[in-house]
């Protein structure tokens, strides 16, 4: 099952995320009147171009990442005037925090290069980023442990690896020294992560403080 399928009375070792990075193109034309489009550089066609340019980069098949446009807005205002300016958002995953910055330096390039051969310039600036997972093998077996005292072989799963990102780990990654470890529990979350409509077993949260205590146990004992 997906993590956020797991039910109550289950719970996985080590959860492994993947590292998000958000890029924001500003890009930049020339305004005209659309009846004279070779005055101008539109800024709306650069912009697509740069998305296209983006979807083209390839990394290693044997990584897991992906890049996609997420945000798009262009409008000059009015419906017979080339547009200017664009701007466009990227969300860009790597389940490795080495390849995110290879997958960073390509993104900004194809898209300055992409609109510089339409004659318009881009901006390209970070928004927000996160690391991928840092997780200590004793810190897992630590944790493992616990799970099973709590509930059982039955109740331990795999590590689970996802695309998904968390912040949590800007800790080992500025600290390297500390031996972190990230958990989760079975919740029997439903319809889904972040959905508007998440509803989740209450009854989860002992469980999830008796295999805190467990570890702390272990830890100090």
């Amino acid at each position: 099952r997906p993590l956020e399928e797991c039910v109550v009375g289950q719970a996985t070792p080590a959860v492994l995320y993947s590292a998000c990075s958000t890029l924001e193109a500003t890009i930049k034309g020339t305004p005209a009147h659309a009846a004279r489009p070779h005055l101008g550089v539109n800024a709306l066609d650069a912009a697509v171009q740069a998305v296209n340019a983006v979807n083209a980069i390839h990394l290693s098949p044997g990584l897991n990442w992906s890049v996609k446009a997420t945000r798009f807005l262009c409008d000059a205002g009015v419906t017979n005037s080339v547009p200017d300016e664009a701007r466009v958002v990227w969300d860009l995953r790597s389940q490795e925090n080495a390849p995110m910055e290879v997958l960073k330096e390509k993104v900004t390039q194809a898209i300055q290069h992409s609109v510089a051969a339409l004659g318009a310039t881009a901006q390209v600036v970070v928004l927000k980023e996160m690391p991928a997972a840092e997780i200590h093998d004793e810190a897992t077996a630590v944790i493992r442990a616990a799970i099973t005292e709590v509930l059982g072989a039955e109740g331990l799963l795999e590590a689970k690896t996802t695309p998904g990102s968390e912040d949590f780990f800007f800790y080992p990654v500025k600290r390297p020294h500390v031996k972190a470890g990230f958990w989760g529990l079975g919740t029997n979350l439903t319809p889904g992560l972040h959905h508007p409509d998440m509803r989740f077993d209450l009854n989860a949260l002992e469980i999830g403080v008796n295999i805190f205590k467990s570890c702390v146990k272990r830890v100090l004992g």
